[in-house]
């Protein structure tokens, strides 16, 4: 088997087309190949031992994306530094390199952090698995990309099937547009208006073009007729499904990380559940506006018991 793998990737030559002409053709050092099955499970193997040193901050690995958490009220910068020289002696050791400038840094008030002699760029905002993160923790990028996004793949819609049935328009937009729309709402769910109606325009116009409507016939009432729910219903229960996951142990999470549930006081109004955080960034967060369903599922919890 490994004689076969060797073969595998032995040999490996590439070159550059462009319009017709083409480079000359060099070996490649290293490489999965693209578009075979087998490729990404050997690169995952072959990094995960990635994390391990790491000591300081918590890694996270997805496919060829690493990221490193760092808690800058428990540990000092230095430490940070620390985490990414280890990554560098690894990579150094393994025959990885980390491309300095397609590395990211968004912090709050840490000090500059330096990969292979060059400082890693500052970033105001992020894009990790799909999510954009600012370093305000407002959300305001994450909404404007799939408002832009979602009009797009609308626009697509509209062209390549103008003719067909509602049936299919629908099927076609609940497979392409709204989940742009509906990507990991429990991190970043709006909750300024502004924010919800710039979603909900894209829904509602899905729904005009989808049905024969004039330009005064209610977008409400065919959503109610047809039993279609709003986006911000739909979010409601995505939060729902995830805090039950997260309940009964489908992912790696624990609620007492985030909040703290009074056993005494039944009756003392916003008191019984209690988040670990009371700032201004942190009090739209998803633990926070689920309170009251923590609430409800411990006491089913208890009663049960």
């Amino acid at each position: 088997m490994i004689r076969w793998i060797e073969d595998w990737f032995k040999g490996r030559t590439t070159l550059v087309v462009v319009n017709g002409a083409h480079s000359r053709s060099f070996p490649v050092s290293s490489c999965v190949p693209q578009g075979s099955v087998f490729g990404p499970l050997l690169f995952l193997t072959y990094i995960d031992d990635l994390a391990k040193c790491v000591k300081f901050s918590e890694c996270r690995l997805y496919a060829d994306d690493s990221l490193l958490c760092y808690n800058k009220s428990s540990q000092g910068p230095d430490n940070l530094q620390e985490n990414v020289s280890s990554m560098q002696q690894w990579a150094l050791a393994w025959g990885i390199y980390f491309y300095v400038k397609k590395c990211a840094r968004m912090y709050i008030g840490i000090t500059h952090v330096f990969l292979l002699n060059e400082e890693i760029p500052k970033c105001d905002e992020l894009k990790y698995l799909g999510v954009y993160i600012q370093n305000d923790l407002k959300w305001h990028k994450q909404i404007v990309h799939a408002t832009e996004k979602g009009n797009k793949v609308l626009g697509i819609l509209k062209r390549c099937l103008n003719e067909a049935s509602p049936l299919t328009k629908m099927i076609a937009f609940n497979t392409t547009a709204r989940p742009i729309l509906e990507y990991a709402t429990p991190v970043w769910s709006p909750y300024l208006k502004c924010h919800i109606e710039d979603l909900d325009r894209v829904h509602r116009k899905s729904i005009r073009k989808r049905f024969p409507l004039n330009k005064y016939d209610s977008v409400t009432a065919t959503m109610n007729a047809n039993n279609i729910n709003n986006l911000f219903d739909r979010r409601n229960r995505t939060d729902t499904k995830f805090l039950r996951k997260i309940e009964f142990g489908d992912y790696n999470l624990k609620l007492n990380d985030y909040i703290t549930y009074n056993h005494h006081d039944f009756n003392t109004r916003g008191k019984t559940i209690n988040p670990h955080y009371n700032t201004t960034q942190f009090q739209n967060c998803y633990f926070n506006r689920m309170r009251t369903q923590v609430k409800v599922f411990f006491r089913v919890i208890m009663l049960v018991v």
